[in-house]
């Protein structure tokens, strides 16, 4: 259990970064999201419940504002109501749909990809 624990917050932790350096790419750059918005929704929420992104002022990034950025960056229509979708992401249970911080902990630490949000990602260079 506390192998599991420590995965976890490892899996948190590599995901605020990888969030972090999301926001920091420009529109041009022609991202794509090959997922689901309603786990792009639950990551950034994730992240957002983190407090570890910051604005180009060093405030706390809203979680709208972090929305808003990473749906402009990656071609992702906003959703109507973001909240309400991440609250969908992490209340999913079970084999067949489990969440994506559960699915993404076991990309980095049990197949260990070194950065599993870019898996989900299309980028032109």
């Amino acid at each position: 259990m506390e192998r599991q624990s420590t995965q976890h917050e490892q899996a948190v932790m590599r995901l605020c970064e990888e969030v972090t350096e999301l926001l920091g790419h420009q529109e041009q750059e022609q991202l794509s999201w090959q997922a689901s918005r309603i786990d792009l929704m639950e990551a950034l929420y994730t992240v957002y419940l983190m407090d570890t992104v910051r604005d180009r002022r060093g405030n706390s990034m809203t979680f709208m504002g972090m929305v808003r950025r990473a749906c402009r960056l990656l071609h992702v229509a906003v959703p109507h109501n973001p909240y309400d979708c991440a609250a969908r992401g992490r209340n999913r249970k079970g084999r067949i749909c489990s969440t994506y911080l559960d699915r993404y902990r076991h990309l980095l630490c049990e197949k260990h990809i070194d950065r599993p949000l870019w898996q989900e990602i299309n980028y032109e260079k």
